[in-house]
């Protein structure tokens, strides 16, 4: 499964003031982290991905990301552990004229089922009397 996001982020957005859009993501593994700075951010537009309360990428707490015209595209093995995880992706922008938009995809692997649709339609119909 891919999520994507973009973020705008107007200018003069402080770090307190920051912005932030959330993902709902159930069990599995992320596997890669894509990540798009458009030109013109001269490193002044930033962003952070949490989990929960904490910090993941970049994995340096309290550091953030920031590019201009450049994609970043990382491969990673990061476990999302519970039904539902709350990923946010936070952002700010140092510039004071320009707003500016990120944007990140989340590729992720869901958690093995221990049952599939086929087989619990195939298990209501032996209930039921079918076939």
């Amino acid at each position: 499964m891919i999520y994507q996001a973009a973020l705008p982020i107007p200018a003069q957005t402080d770090f307190m003031d920051r912005l932030g859009l959330a993902f709902t993501m159930p069990r599995g593994t992320i596997t890669r982290l894509s990540i798009l700075f458009p030109s013109g951010c001269a490193g002044l537009a930033h962003i952070r991905i949490m989990h929960n309360e904490y910090q993941v990428w970049p994995s340096t707490p309290g550091q953030s990301f920031i590019g201009d015209g450049n994609y970043m595209v990382f491969d990673e093995t990061y476990t999302l552990p519970d039904a539902w995880n709350y990923i946010r992706v936070e952002g700010w922008n140092e510039d004071d004229s320009y707003q500016h938009t990120i944007n990140l995809w989340l590729a992720e692997e869901p958690a093995e089922q221990s049952w599939t649709w086929g087989a619990a339609s195939e298990g209501l119909a032996a209930e039921l009397g079918g076939s």
